[in-house]
């Protein structure tokens, strides 16, 4: 997930290395149903910032990402 325009997005496919076995490739899924992509990411994002039993550290690949969430 990337921030595009004030707003999240997908991404790009290729940027995705998401191989779960018997799974739909998430990277298939950015291409062919971009809403479905975000709704299983917002999913996985919300497990894993939630699990942090000493804290949760975030890292930004993406620069304008990082720079939109600096701002709080």
């Amino acid at each position: 997930m990337v921030i595009r325009e004030g707003r999240w997005s997908v991404g790009h496919a290729k940027s995705c290395y998401d191989r779960a076995p018997g799974c739909t490739p998430l990277a298939s899924l950015m291409r062919k149903e971009p809403e479905e992509a975000m709704r299983l990411l917002v999913n996985r994002y919300r497990i894993f910032l939630t699990r942090g039993i000493q804290g949760t550290v975030i890292q930004f690949e993406d620069a304008e990402t990082q720079e939109f969430l600096h701002q709080f």
